[in-house]
C-alpha cells in the first residue's frame, strides 16, 4: 500500500535477506531490505547446535588453549540476534547520519525510513553509486579514485578511533 512501484527482481541477495528497489507513494526512490522467511528460526536452531557442540567439546578446547569458548559463542549469539532485527540497523543508520553530519562533503549516508521499517523490513533512501574498484565509472563521474580511497580510510579510522563504532556498509 505504501509503494507506488516495487521491483520483484532483487538488486542484491544475502544469507538472511534480499534488497529490492521501490518507490514510495509521493516519489522517493528507496531500497527495501526484506528478511527471508524462517531465517530467525534457522539461526536460533544453528546457534543451539553450536552451543551444544561447544558444551560437549569444552574440555578438549581448553586443552587446546581456548579457555573462553562459551563466552565466544554467547558474543556470537548476541551479534547474530541483533543482525536479525533490522530495527538495530535502522537505528545505526540514523546514528551514523547524525555522527557524520559534518562529513557530508566526503560521503553520503542514505536516510532510513522508520515509519516503513520493522524488525524484518528495512526501507532506506536509494542512493546510486558504484564499487570502489570501478575506476572507469568513477572517472566518468569526474571523481578521483585516489581521493576516494583517502576519504574511505579517513572514514574507517574515525569510526574506530574517534567515534568507537564500525559500520561495514
Amino acid at each position: 500500500d505504501i509503494f507506488e512501484y516495487f521491483d520483484d527482481e532483487p538488486l542484491a541477495s544475502a544469507s538472511i535477506g534480499q534488497v529490492h528497489k521501490a518507490k514510495i507513494k509521493g516519489g522517493q526512490n528507496v531500497v527495501v531490505k526484506i528478511q527471508r522467511q524462517e531465517v530467525k528460526e534457522l539461526v536460533v536452531r544453528d546457534l543451539s547446535v553450536l552451543k551444544e557442540a561447544v558444551n560437549r567439546t569444552e574440555r578438549y578446547l581448553k586443552k587446546q588453549g581456548i579457555l573462553n569458548a562459551q563466552d565466544i559463542v554467547r558474543a556470537f549469539e548476541r551479534s547474530m540476534l541483533k543482525e536479525l532485527d533490522y530495527n538495530n540497523e535502522r537505528r545505526n543508520i540514523m546514528r551514523f547520519r547524525k555522527v557524520y553530519k559534518s562529513y557530508e562533503h566526503i560521503f553520503y549516508i542514505p536516510k532510513a525510513y522508520a515509519d516503513y521499517s520493522t524488525e524484518k523490513v528495512l526501507v532506506i533512501e536509494f542512493a546510486d553509486g558504484c564499487k570502489i574498484n570501478e575506476v572507469k565509472k568513477l572517472r566518468e563521474w569526474k571523481l578521483d579514485p585516489r581521493k576516494i580511497a583517502e576519504n574511505g580510510m579517513e572514514i574507517y579510522l574515525t569510526q574506530i578511533f574517534e567515534f568507537g563504532m564500525f559500520h561495514a556498509d
